[in-house]
């Protein structure tokens, strides 16, 4: 047969189809199909554009818990791509907005074969009315190196063309730790509440940072839904970062739950991812309180509408939190993670006393993963309910995870799992659980129930569960119905269950701690005891999580590795083989201890010198807050003495001590609670006089903030006990100063002082004497005879207006002023006098005016004198004489007015009359002083009048 080419074999049809076919993928293959081949992302914002039609599935993905369909999928096509964060962590936001098909985000640390999910780092759907995805708010840890993988959602097709961006969150931080009404309408930098930001990120999505402080919700309105009252309302998707449960504390107050998430079921904003971490919540819901989830709910009874949200918790702590029907601490029927945390004394009176998880009566579908979590003394008393600790119909999977002492009133003390429920526990620890009977019930499954669905124990540790009241039955695990598996694992009584598997032991006491301790790590676990069965007997092979990896770490996590000897142990703690007891707990030397009191453990010290008790040659470390500090000091003389090396942050610190012996380190000690407080309160002067002032009076309103009680001082006096308002009284002229304190339970002083200068009022104008009381010839040049005398002027309206005498008041010559005075004032003796006023204002009076001078004269003067011609005389005559001087003068005869003159200063007046008719006349003069007063009239002249001379017949 001739050799052909392979041009000539691709000229035949079905070839030539085949071939073409396999061309084009070939030059369609996905650049960053391959993890290996990722692209990388140096600098942000990014975006990137592409088709992703050619995209594979490797053997390599990791599972997408995201995923809506069946459970555990990698999805289908993926595309990767690589970020690593600067020297700060970093809030990412991360979309696929505008691609053509269903895509899922998910982010992952490590690589092929060892992929970890990050916290809250999966998304569906989470942009409204389109399948494509949306991180908001995802927290990256400084210096560390992620992936994201985009895939199809699609079960038959997939891929298509993807639009990804990439970029730093909003991040809104909180800065007041109150619940105002109204709310805020959004967070602004220096004035935002939780409730702001949370508000602003559902409009804006992002980060919402929550500083150490306790935030309490104080807004009524249970039941509403747009985050203006009542639980915060998480209506799109973000991530909630507090200081750490020991410091950044949402207090619900009884009054609704804490967190509400995806209230109107993904028709406001899409399918939300919402990340919770590093806070506390406590007293969600309560006992009026009829919603699921008492301190979180993101939860549908149906089934429905949740299905593909997802909601991550770490380093949670929920505690005192109450439903009256289900989910005491949460209900959750979305997917999720919770690592790190702790439910602990919740409530529920239907199902799950701690947490009720997937839909009523369905959800294998929804994957919520539990690791490192200890779930205690919950309970679910009625009759009707079920799972103490846990109710589930999710698969759930629990890893490293502690499930004690809780109590349900009906099936299942610790797990109840029901309906279309699986469960895989992992290297977990479920003991002393009750389950006990409620009513005419009967309950059973003190430690694990099971109606239905898949049951699977892996290094698990199930025992001392009980059924009953009083000491009850042992009742490690009871199974209605369902499949169950275990390897591994240590049932101590397993008459309710069999279990297929092997390498399990049952009927033995595992010899637990007396209960949970804080033995290090972020929450309490239950130590096992030296000669446990349980020490060595895990999987020989390695103890493996739920994604198949060999468990580094026990369930306190870094520092306390799996494996310390043949094999894992059974259960969440694995005990070294050199375990040394724990310390004492510690106390802070009460010289340390300031304030007040020497033993209250408030202190203003920072690098307070920490006590203990211990064994010689002990290496003793302390740890605040679970953290552990320099320097470490060698136990001598039993004994130890650790100042801190670097000050403690304010706020309450729980402190530890280890001892380390050998290389082996015990567990922690019980927790020394401290407050170190190194705020001066808050002392603020609210109101009060500054500058100059005319009041001789000051009254002064302050605050102490969280000081005990107020002390005071004017100017240089000694402090005193006071309250606000602080008021004095009748301080002189010049400079003033007032100073408040207050101490705090740690000893702390806050100060605030206010100076001011006190001034007397101005002098006022001279007064005047009204017209109406100045008599006489003239009316204004204060001389009368008035009895009484009005003075009048200008002031201040307010003023309290005085009069003077020279230096002597005259009494009762005061008024107040409004738009000027008129002041009467009778008495004043004849004479002379210097008439002045004052004004006084705010206690203090001013100088006196400057005088008016009045002359007072009530006595009449004397009868003047009079002189005229003798002998007979023209009609016109001239008449004169002695008066008083500046007298007026009147010449009369009879009452008839003939002439007038005023006296010189001699006396001398002169004047003419004008006769009418002829004959004899009699004048007589009166005298009138510059007072008006009128004197007696003189002696009569007799004057002869010759008409013949007024017609010139001498002439």
């Amino acid at each position: 047969m001739p050799t052909r080419t392979l041009r000539e074999i691709a000229c035949r049809p079905l070839l030539l189809i085949f071939l073409a076919a396999l061309c084009v993928g070939r030059a369609q293959a996905q650049t960053n199909d391959d993890w290996s081949n990722a692209t990388v992302i140096t600098t942000l914002p990014f975006s990137d554009a592409q088709t992703t039609s050619a995209a594979t599935t490797e053997t390599g993905d990791p599972e997408s818990i995201c995923f809506i369909g069946a459970a555990g999928s990698q999805g289908r096509g993926s595309v990767w791509y690589r970020y690593t964060t600067g020297a700060s962590d970093e809030f990412l936001n991360i979309s696929t907005a505008g691609s053509s098909y269903d895509t899922v985000i998910n982010v992952y640390r490590g690589s092929p074969g060892s992929f970890q999910p990050v916290l809250g780092g999966c998304n569906d759907d989470g942009i409204s009315g389109v399948f494509q995805a949306r991180l908001s708010g995802l927290r990256l840890r400084a210096g560390t190196s992620y992936s994201i993988e985009i895939v199809s959602h699609g079960s038959s097709t997939f891929g298509g063309s993807l639009q990804l961006a990439v970029a730093s969150a909003p991040q809104y931080l909180v800065t007041r730790s109150d619940d105002p009404n109204p709310p805020l309408a959004a967070c602004a930098p220096g004035d935002c509440t939780l409730r702001a930001a949370i508000k602003s990120a559902n409009t804006t999505p992002g980060a919402v940072i929550v500083p150490a402080g306790t935030y309490a919700i104080s807004l009524g309105s249970s039941g509403e839904d747009a985050n203006n009252g009542g639980d915060f309302d998480i209506r799109a998707g973000m991530g909630i970062y507090g200081a750490g449960p020991g410091q950044t504390i949402v207090n619900a107050g009884n009054l609704d739950r804490a967190f509400d998430i995806d209230p109107s079921g993904g028709t406001a904003s899409g399918r939300v991812t919402a990340i919770i971490a590093d806070l506390a919540i406590i007293n969600g819901g309560g006992p009026s309180f009829f919603g699921d989830g008492g301190a979180i709910r993101a939860y549908d009874s149906g089934g429905g509408n949740l299905s593909n949200d997802f909601v991550a918790l770490q380093r949670v702590k929920v505690s005192n939190s109450r439903s009256q029907l289900n989910g005491g601490a949460m209900a959750l029927s979305a997917r999720g993670m919770i690592h790190d945390c702790e439910f602990s004394a919740n409530y529920a009176n239907s199902t799950g006393g701690a947490l009720t998880l997937g839909p009523s009566f369905g959800g294998g579908d929804t994957t919520i993963d539990i690791v490192g979590t200890t779930i205690a003394n919950n309970q679910a008393p009625s009759s009707f309910s079920g799972g103490g600790g846990i109710k589930s119909t999710a698969r759930l999977r629990l890893t490293n995870s502690t499930v004690y002492a809780n109590t349900s009133g009906y099936h299942g003390g610790g797990l109840y799992l029901t309906g279309t429920g699986n469960a895989e526990l992992r290297s977990s620890t479920i003991a002393a659980n009750v389950a006990r009977s409620g009513g005419s019930g009967t309950a059973n499954g003190g430690g694990l129930r099971i109606d239905g669905g898949t049951l699977n124990l892996a290094n698990t540790l199930v025992a001392n569960n009980t059924t009953g009241s009083g000491a009850g039955v042992a009742d490690d695990c009871t199974a209605g119905g369902g499949t169950l598996g275990a390897n591994y694992s240590l049932v101590r009584d397993g008459s309710g269950c069999v279990f297929g598997g092997t390498g399990n032991l049952s009927g033995s006491d595992p010899l637990l701690d007396a209960g949970l301790a804080d033995n290090g790590g972020p929450t309490r676990t239950l130590a096992l005891l030296a000669g446990s069965p349980a020490i060595d007997s895990g999987n020989p092979a390695a103890c493996l999580d739920r994604l198949g990896q060999a468990l580094a770490f026990d369930q306190r996590g870094q520092g306390f590795p799996r494996s310390s000897g043949a094999a894992c142990d059974i259960g969440a703690y694995e005990r070294s083989a050199t375990d040394v007891a724990a310390p004492d707990m510690p106390v802070l030397a009460s010289a340390s201890d300031s304030g007040s009191s020497d033993s209250d453990g408030i202190t203003n010290i920072a690098q307070p010198h920490l006590l203990g008790t211990c064994t010689d040659d002990d290496t003793m470390t302390l740890s605040v807050d679970a953290t552990p500090i320099s320097p470490t000091a060698v136990c001598a003389a039993s004994a130890f003495d650790i100042v801190p090396a670097t000050p403690l942050a304010d706020g309450m610190r729980a402190i530890t001590v280890t001892a380390t012996r050998n290389g082996s380190t015990s567990a922690a000690s019980p927790a020394l609670d401290i407050v170190i407080d190194t705020l001066a309160p808050a002392v603020a002067i609210n109101t009060g006089p500054s500058g100059t002032v005319v009041d001789a009076a000051a009254s002064f309103t302050f605050g102490i903030g969280d000081g005990l009680a107020a002390e005071c001082r004017l100017d240089t006096t000694s402090f005193a006990a006071c309250s606000s308002p602080a008021s004095y009284s009748g301080l002189e002229t010049g400079p003033h100063s007032f100073d408040v304190r207050a101490f705090d339970l740690a000893g702390n002083i806050g100060t605030d002082t206010r100076s001011w200068t006190v001034a007397a009022p101005s002098a006022p104008a001279t007064p005047l004497l009204d017209a109406a009381s100045d008599s006489g010839r003239f009316a204004d040049d204060g001389v009368t005879n008035a009895a009484s005398l009005v003075f009048t002027g200008s002031c201040v309206d307010g003023d309290l207006v005085k009069l003077y005498d020279g230096s002597d008041p005259l009494a009762g010559a005061s008024a107040s002023c409004s738009g000027g005075y008129a002041i009467s004032v009778s008495g004043i003796a004849e004479g002379a006098h210097a008439i002045a006023a004052s004004v006084t204002r705010g206690g203090l009076e001013s100088a006196p005016s400057s005088a008016l001078a009045v002359l007072i004269d009530r006595t009449a003067p004397a009868a003047p004198t009079i002189l005229g011609p003798t002998g007979p005389s023209a009609p016109r005559v001239d008449v004169s004489g002695q008066a008083e001087a500046n007298a007026d003068v009147s010449v009369r005869e009879g009452s008839t007015t003939l002439c007038t003159a005023i006296s010189d200063s001699n006396g001398d007046w002169a004047c003419q009359v004008q006769f009418q008719s002829g004959g004899s006349h009699t004048l007589t003069a009166t005298a009138t002083d510059l007072a008006g007063n009128e004197g007696p009239a003189s002696n009569g002249v007799a004057i002869d009048v010759d008409l013949i001379f007024a017609s010139g017949f001498d002439d």
